[in-house]
């Protein structure tokens, strides 16, 4: 993925505050004061525990990957960038579903972290959809 030096500033600002979004949401999440219910669904599990950790596995090594030009393929990023958008948004969801009625303010505080960080990624797909089509 070639980028100008501009281009890279902007790809590495995504990158930051996807990660720190991400970081926000596992801190609330793995503090599990009132989040013991979306823990016992297996939608809880699969989006809560598999999409937030994916997702910092994943995106630090876009970050390195992206940075030293070594990502192949011309929508791959795009396409994990969409995958991450739409798992946080399930995420956050589901969590601010499951607890609206509670009156808890931390899973409340994780569903708009997810969606946050949720929307900093789609916008990241359009980003690298963008660049894509400039840089051919």
């Amino acid at each position: 993925m070639e980028f100008t030096l501009a281009g890279k500033g902007i790809y590495i600002t995504l990158k930051v505050f996807e990660i720190v979004f991400v970081i926000i949401a596992i801190a609330i999440y793995q503090a599990k004061v009132h989040l013991i219910p979306i823990t016992n669904t297996y939608g809880g599990i699969f989006f809560c525990d598999g999409s937030l950790f994916m997702a910092i596995v994943v995106t630090p090594l876009h970050l390195i990957f992206g940075v030293l030009g070594l990502i192949n393929g011309p929508y791959f990023e795009a396409a994990v960038n969409l995958v991450f958008g739409v798992f946080l948004i399930a995420t956050g969801s589901l969590t601010i579903d499951l607890y609206r009625e509670a009156g808890v303010d931390e899973p409340l505080a994780l569903g708009s972290m997810c969606i946050i960080g949720a929307i900093i990624y789609l916008g990241d797909c359009v980003y690298a959809c963008l660049a894509k089509k400039n840089s051919a």
